[in-house]
């Protein structure tokens, strides 16, 4: 079997494993640059025959960090992506069980959101400007933290008790690793939701956003919040609302407890990811404590 067509079943085992399509194309493309790595350093590479080798890693770990001279976090996806293949390698094809070791250190991960100003110029002028639909959409990632393709997909029996003075929630049903959670809804924008049901276009469909061509795609649902914020002149994305909503709620977070309910919000597979995001000393905090220092 050429290493073509072990790609190619490595990719079908990605999907059938439930990685987002993103996840797929970054983990082929890592792993592509180090197949094509090997081939320009130690000679043309058979996976079905020789595997992967444990120096073929370390060796790649240095040149990346040494040659390359990439972040650590670069660093560490391409090297998650690589421990993903070897995985697949030893169950597949029976090959040595490869433990990648990955570069050792920590940088808070850069978290990108809008500045106070920011944020109040662009809902102004998506209040005023907007219309109902792409107001709604923006709102929506605003009020759950949901991305892009989750919003895509919701359906209208994702939404419960909109109509009731009771708790009303939104159903994520399949999230990012096809994980299930609630987000509880209120306020403002519970009212905006149920005025934008009332005037949602019928369809065949039962997703909930439903443009003049059908239901939203996540793609579309990029371009929407993109396009409002290049009209106000900013540089805005789903991603970063999602961002937005979730750092405003870890303000808040002042127990443990309180820190499991944000990672169940986020839709995280452990409290690991949502602290190394949400909650790590700021710039400020770091210059304040080293900016005096004095022995004596």
């Amino acid at each position: 079997m050429t290493n073509e067509e072990i790609l190619v079943e490595y990719k079908n085992e990605l999907k059938r494993t439930g990685k987002s399509q993103n996840t797929v194309t970054g983990y082929l493309n890592n792993i592509s640059q180090f197949l094509s790595w090997i081939d320009q350093s130690n000679g043309e590479i058979n996976l079905e025959r020789d595997g992967i080798t444990a120096t073929d890693v370390r060796l790649y770990r240095s040149y990346l960090d040494t040659s390359k001279k990439y972040k650590l976090s670069a660093i560490n996806t391409k090297l998650a992506a690589i421990q993903n293949f070897c995985n697949f390698l030893s169950t597949t094809y029976n090959k040595e069980a490869i433990k990648v070791e990955k570069k050792k250190g920590h940088i808070s991960p850069k978290v990108e959101v809008l500045s106070k100003q920011e944020l109040y110029q662009f809902l102004k002028y998506v209040d005023i400007n907007a219309n109902l639909l792409h107001k709604t959409i923006v709102y929506t990632i605003l009020n759950t933290g949901m991305r892009e393709s989750e919003v895509a997909d919701l359906e209208l029996n994702d939404i419960t008790n909109l109509d009731s003075t009771k708790c009303s929630r939104i159903i994520i049903r399949n999230g990012k690793g096809d994980k299930y959670r609630e987000v509880n809804i209120s306020g403002e924008y519970k009212s905006l939701l149920r005025e934008y049901l009332s005037h949602r276009p019928t369809s065949s469909s039962n997703k909930v956003f439903i443009g003049t061509r059908g239901a939203i795609s996540a793609n579309g649902i990029y371009k929407i919040v993109s396009r409002l914020g290049q009209q106000k002149g900013l540089h805005v994305y789903p991603h970063m609302l999602r961002h937005q909503y979730l750092t405003t709620l870890a303000k808040n977070c002042t127990t443990l407890e309180d820190m499991k309910a944000l990672q169940e919000i986020a839709g995280h597979s452990s409290i690991e990811t949502t602290m190394k995001f949400y909650v790590h000393s700021s710039e400020e905090a770091k210059e304040k404590i080293t900016q005096n220092i004095s022995y004596f």
